[in-house]
């Protein structure tokens, strides 16, 4: 299996909410950051030698798993990476008005009254800041 194949795992797409798998051209975004590629296609063969055959590693998370084991800064990296690459792709954006898990839902956008939240805005940005202790 190749890790083309390993990421498709991870983001097949959906018919049903009109969602993209992750593509071929999404593929030659992330190799254009040389490094992160480079870096995780060595990993990628270490597990793959590990794992004794290409045929055994099935699952997505198997990889991943190794991956993290590895370095799991490289781990969050490339998963940030895939994600953003998916998400800033243009067929993955599906806006619907009814949520996704209820297709059978009232259609909730038009109740929702949006001039609430001024007097929020208004008071300025200090009090929109959540302090983290």
């Amino acid at each position: 299996m190749t890790l083309y194949e390993q990421i498709k795992q991870l983001l097949p797409g959906d018919i049903e909410v009109d969602a993209t798998e992750f593509t071929l051209l999404m593929y030659e975004q992330f190799q254009s950051d040389t490094l992160l590629y480079e870096n995780i296609k060595k990993i990628y063969s270490l597990f793959l030698i590990e794992k004794n055959s290409t045929a055994v590693a099935k699952e997505y998370s198997d990889f991943m798993k190794y991956l993290k084991r590895c370095d799991v800064h490289l781990y969050r990296k490339f998963r940030f990476k895939i994600i953003e690459i998916y998400l800033n792709n243009k067929g993955i954006h599906t806006f619907h008005k009814h949520p996704p898990y209820n297709q059978g839902a009232p259609n909730i956008l038009p109740d929702i009254n949006y001039e609430i939240l001024e007097p929020v805005l208004l008071l300025g940005e200090r009090w929109r800041n959540v302090v983290r202790d």
